[in-house]
């Protein structure tokens, strides 16, 4: 019995002191958030990003959230696009880029083709309302560049979009 309690104690105590190194360690370089880093800003809804027309100046909203194996582009971000589109189609020299992201899940050649059939589906939305075709490129990260660190839905939500990026040339 002794020498379990002990057993017990000496556990409890290497617990703690993990606990304890990892509460003081520094957090290693990264640009990457948290799902729970993002909760405490008002980020729990997707649409903050990228959402309403009303919420702002709509070309401030470059990021645009798909569903799990999902390409198809969700009618809230129209608008948004659309905004994005006239911007671009006014400004001749204006160049973008479309990114297309994954989360984790699938194989890496998977990913990129999934990546590229969401960027894709954004850029003939642009194309559509006035964006000419050498006014933006489109790649694909596939999971390579994700926005949230995390092995959940919580995160892999935020890992699954599409990016515009506004080039200066």
């Amino acid at each position: 019995m002794k020498s379990n309690k002990r057993y017990l104690l000496r556990g409890a105590a290497v617990i703690i002191a993990a606990l304890g190194l990892v509460a003081c360690s520094k957090r290693g370089p990264s640009d990457m958030a948290t799902a729970q880093d993002l909760s405490g800003y008002g980020v729990d809804d997707r649409s903050s990003f990228a959402g309403s027309e009303n919420d702002g100046n709509p070309l401030e909203k470059r990021v645009f959230y798909f569903d799990l194996d999902s390409s198809e582009i969700k009618p809230a971000y129209l608008a948004v696009l659309r905004a994005h589109a006239q911007n671009i189609s006014k400004n001749p020299s204006a160049h973008i880029r479309v990114e297309g992201h994954t989360d984790e899940r699938g194989s890496r050649e998977y990913n990129v083709a999934l990546g590229e059939r969401r960027a894709k589906s954004v850029a003939r939305v642009l194309e559509m309302d006035g964006v000419g075709p050498r006014q933006l490129s489109v790649v694909s990260y596939g999971a390579e560049k994700p926005a949230v660190r995390g092995h959940d839905e919580s995160a892999w939500q935020y890992n699954r979009r599409v990016e515009i990026v506004y080039e200066t040339r």
